[in-house]
């Protein structure tokens, strides 16, 4: 299996061709009870999916972004609702009371409001005796104080331990990671005019689907070094791990042989460590860029148009995985 993980669960074009079929254009993070945030429209999706999908998006060019909020995030499953309970900063215990306080200026006890005795509307301090009653002569109120009934501490503040209500992951307020969460109006016609220009990669992942091929246009995979790459197309084999990636190079000035296309696409394909790589080049190459592409293991698909290429892919895809599961066939019988 390769070492490549998808940035997506969900293939990004077939997001964008559900939010255009519901006329959607703007998505904004809103608070569910039991479930937290998610994105409007968007609800059959997790909210990292959601992100993900939102700032793809925006990437292209298809979307306007405004910051909205920040919520906490597990950094172990990025899930954002958790059980929060109290910390004594001295013993860490999660035995803690909470009360308001207030301070007998004579003998300065502090103390809960509640614990001091009352006689005839007036406080009794408890550690000197003495009848207090006028806020501001006898004694100030000092706000929310908690105690802890471990360590018997009485303490303003308190830290907090927030466990993730997905995988329980244990945080502290000082580690707790945070997710900046924003809203998203799409362009409509930059959404139609994106969607459109890449109606022949689609065309293509349709006829190979056909053959029971998944596909992903557009796709995003991460590669060794923690970099990202976009394609126009990624193909799977059938244990759904990635197979094929396939980048396309259109040549439409004389001047540009497209050396520099064919160097980032092995560039890419390394980092990837991935068998199968094609490139569709429209028109053909000069015959050294061919004979990089062969010397790096790129099979390589020459064409005069774009529709003509499209057909030798998926025939090129399709006896492919057929010699596979023939030989698989072989090997089992073997």
């Amino acid at each position: 299996m390769d070492t490549i993980t998808p940035i997506l669960k969900k293939p990004f074009i077939q997001m964008l061709l559900e939010i255009e079929n519901k006329k959607v254009t703007r998505f904004q993070p809103l608070f569910h009870p039991q479930n937290g945030y998610s994105y409007n429209d968007l609800k059959h999706y997790d909210l990292q999916d959601q992100i993900k999908l939102l700032n793809f998006a925006h990437k292209f060019g298809i979307t306007f972004k405004e910051y909205c909020i920040s919520v906490f995030k597990c950094s172990n499953c990025n899930y954002n609702e958790f059980d929060i309970s109290l910390i004594c900063t001295l013993c860490s215990s999660n035995k803690i009371t909470k009360g308001i306080a207030i301070e007998h200026d004579k003998c300065g006890t502090i103390g809960f409001e509640h614990k001091y005795y009352k006689f005839n509307n007036k406080l009794q301090c408890p550690e000197c005796n003495i009848l207090i009653n006028a806020v501001g002569v006898d004694y100030s109120i000092k706000g929310v104080y908690y105690e802890c009934l471990e360590c018997k501490s009485f303490l303003p503040n308190i830290d907090y331990k927030y466990k993730c209500f997905r995988c329980s992951k244990e945080h502290f307020k000082d580690d707790i990671e945070i997710n900046e969460l924003f809203s998203y109006t799409f362009d409509s016609i930059k959404l139609k005019k994106f969607l459109e220009s890449n109606n022949s990669n689609l065309s293509i992942s349709k006829e190979l689907y056909r053959s029971s091929i998944k596909t992903d246009v557009l796709g995003t995979i991460t590669g060794e070094s923690g970099l990202q790459y976009t394609f126009p197309l990624i193909i799977y084999n059938y244990e759904n791990s990635f197979s094929i990636v396939v980048d396309i190079l259109n040549i439409n000035d004389e001047a540009d042989s497209g050396e520099a296309f064919v160097l980032s696409f092995i560039a890419k394909c390394s980092d990837l460590k991935i068998s199968q790589k094609i490139l569709i080049s429209v028109p053909h190459l000069k015959k050294e860029l061919k004979k990089l592409c062969a010397n790096n293991g790129i099979q390589l698909i020459e064409s005069i148009s774009q529709d003509k290429a499209e057909v030798d892919l998926v025939n090129f895809v399709n006896n492919l995985f057929n010699l596979k599961i023939k030989n698989e066939v072989i090997e089992h019988k073997i």
